[in-house]
């Protein structure tokens, strides 16, 4: 595996584009509007990618049958060095790449539904990752037949200052490099419900056809509408600026899953989705 030099990412995307799921993360790194690292098994004429970014998420894609890049990613997914403090979230593409990570992984991956391996540091298991299709038609009739919310309620723009204030999981500051990066070329809302924030709704990434929602809800807001109202916000904020909504979610995230359906969004396609355990 042979690191990239952030002066040639850009002329990885011809590459990238080859790839028919969502990828719009790894896009971001490309770009440099999210944190991350390349590698290829040739900096020259590279035909096998693996990318990383800052929040956690990984694409590896292209030839499958390199070997000795195989052992190398083999290596790195299993965490052979020890150098993976914090769970990592992979996907594949072509789908023959799940073949190959069976026969290199051996009993190292397991399934999710396998709870005491999926316990074990150091393994693979594998869950599933959900991409949708956004159909504005069922957009427009869930958000007549929506009930609002209780509360009297504001909407903030996401400026620098909120930027850094945001705290969470899935929060701006993990999908951008910084505050300035995020006000220029993204857009977010915060929902407020009687002067108390309670959910956020973003552009996790971002470019001129698409943009991807980035959602988190306050835990104890959670179940009274707030997301599916911040989420309308952020997909009518792309609609107006001709901008398709993307979603994408772990199945296995059932509030996402089902919020997503809500909204007019359709299963597109369901993948096979690692999660690399960490080290400790």
């Amino acid at each position: 595996m042979k690191l990239v030099a952030k002066s040639n990412y850009l002329s990885l995307l011809p590459f990238l584009a080859e790839v028919d799921i969502n990828h719009h993360f790894a896009k971001s790194v490309l770009t440099q509007r999210a944190k991350g690292a390349v590698y290829v098994d040739d900096v020259i004429s590279p035909s096998s990618f693996y990318i990383t970014s800052g929040y956690g998420m990984s694409l590896l894609f292209g030839k499958t049958n390199n070997h000795k890049f195989n052992l190398q990613i083999r290596d790195h997914l299993l965490n052979c060095n020890k150098h993976r403090v914090e769970d990592e979230w992979l996907q594949v593409y072509p789908y023959q790449w799940n073949n190959v990570l069976k026969q290199l992984c051996g009993d190292k991956l397991v399934s999710n539904t396998d709870i005491y391996s999926a316990d074990k540091l150091n393994h693979i298991v594998q869950n599933t990752r959900v991409n949708f299709e956004f159909d504005e038609n069922k957009f427009k009739q869930a958000i007549t037949a929506q009930k609002t919310p209780l509360g009297e309620q504001t909407f903030k723009v996401i400026d620098k200052d909120l930027y850094q204030q945001l705290d969470g999981v899935v929060v701006p500051k993990h999908f951008w490099n910084n505050a300035e990066s995020f006000v220029k070329y993204g857009k977010g809302f915060i929902l407020n419900v009687d002067n108390k924030s309670v959910s956020t709704a973003y552009s996790a990434n971002i470019d001129a056809e698409i943009l991807e929602i980035g959602i988190e809800t306050n835990q104890a807001f959670r179940g009274n509408g707030y997301a599916f109202a911040i989420c309308r916000k952020i997909i009518e904020y792309s609609l107006t600026n001709k901008l398709l909504p993307v979603w994408a979610c772990k199945l296995e995230n059932t509030g996402s899953f089902l919020l997503a359906q809500k909204l007019g969004f359709t299963v597109s396609k369901e993948l096979p989705y690692y999660r690399l355990c960490r080290n400790s």
